[in-house]
């Protein structure tokens, strides 16, 4: 516990980061179907960066869960 949290509270916050990315990956997809009423460039863009904020959420958890192992 010497730097930070312990290590079942950083895999408890690896839990929720990966389920954060899946939510987040299912509102980009919903989005780029078309469920909300936005221009064609306006939704792949939102998209996009929906789906970018998901893999940073994703490497952010793996990096919890890793750092959970390693201590």
């Amino acid at each position: 516990m010497a730097n930070g949290l312990p290590a079942r509270s950083r895999r408890v916050v690896a839990l929720a980061m990966w389920a954060g990315a899946s939510v987040l990956l299912i509102v980009a997809a919903v989005v780029y179907a078309g469920a909300f009423p936005l221009d064609a460039a306006l939704r792949v863009r939102a998209a996009t960066v929906l789906g970018l904020v998901a893999m940073v959420d994703l490497l952010l958890g793996f990096w919890f869960f890793r750092s959970s192992i390693s201590s």
